[in-house]
């Protein structure tokens, strides 16, 4: 079942004639239920702004155009505080009581950095468990004790003392887990990792890699992750779309661009997965 499909993806900042060029140009793609799409490309390629487009957490003055749909699952059995609308939305231009009812029920966002993501006032329990008290309307007793056993879930030690700390008192990767935990509190049907282990050391990032893949097949949940490498991506994606300067280049399955780009600055990423390492890429791409 096809869950996410984007045509003519635009967005733009300013218009009239003397507007700049746009920053994302007709990009498409679509997600099925339980696929796992790369999006990668250098910093400024527009992965960022498709995803905020998606989520409708465009900045201030950027405007999008286009279709972005999404198809919203019937999910039997959960109750829901602020019902949303089963079936294929048209998001792009939707009103911000729906797609605030949207996300961090069936869309979950990881952010890049989260640091500046999570609350630093709240502690962390508190900032797991708000998505079930504002969707699922939990008690905050039943709240906090789904933040320890998401906790316990995204591999962070001894849940009952973190769900107690801020997010200042954590490692980086104990933050990115907890980002995780908020966007998974729900059982999201997609899932949009920006980013999420650029700032992390490489056995941290091995191991949330592995947390996504996880979590991922385990809910059956789709699963956009985007980056700006095509090592971190081949280790956690089916398909990978290449995108340069607000356009996507190629799309197929991870492997088949890995081992035949058509376009040069495909094959330049991939001279890059091969000299680092991780030694999965260079097993199916050569040494």
């Amino acid at each position: 079942m096809t869950l996410l499909e984007i045509e003519d993806l635009t967005v733009r900042f300013g218009a009239g004639p003397g507007a700049p060029a746009p920053v994302v140009d007709r990009v498409g793609f679509s997600l099925g239920a339980g696929e796992r799409l790369g999006l990668i490309g250098e910093s400024g390629s527009g992965k960022s702004l498709t995803a905020l487009a998606i989520a409708g957490l465009l900045p201030p003055g950027a405007t999008a155009t286009g279709s972005v749909r999404l198809s919203v699952p019937l999910n039997a059995g959960i109750r829901r505080v602020r019902p949303v609308p089963i079936g294929p939305q048209e998001l792009l231009g939707q009103r911000e009581r729906i797609l605030a009812g949207l996300r961090g029920d069936v869309i979950g966002f990881v952010f890049q950095e989260p640091l500046t993501a999570l609350n630093p006032m709240m502690r962390v329990g508190a900032q797991i468990g708000e998505p079930l008290r504002i969707h699922r309307g939990h008690s905050r007793r039943a709240a906090r004790a789904a933040a320890v056993e998401l906790a316990a879930r995204v591999g962070l030690p001894d849940p009952e003392r973190i769900v107690r700390a801020y997010p200042h008192q954590l490692s980086g990767g104990q933050r990115q887990r907890v980002g995780i935990a908020v966007a998974l509190a729900c059982r999201p049907a997609l899932i949009i990792a920006d980013e999420p282990t650029t700032a992390l050391d490489v056995t941290v990032q091995a191991e949330i890699l592995r947390l996504l893949s996880g979590l991922v097949h385990e809910e059956g949940s789709a699963l956009l992750f985007i980056s700006h490498d095509l090592a971190v991506v081949a280790q956690t994606c089916e398909r990978v779309a290449v995108m340069r300067g607000g356009r996507i280049l190629e799309e197929g399955p991870t492997l088949d661009v890995l081992r035949d780009p058509r376009e040069p600055y495909t094959g330049e990423l991939v001279a890059a997965a091969r000299a680092t390492a991780w030694t999965g890429v260079r097993q199916e791409i050569g040494p």
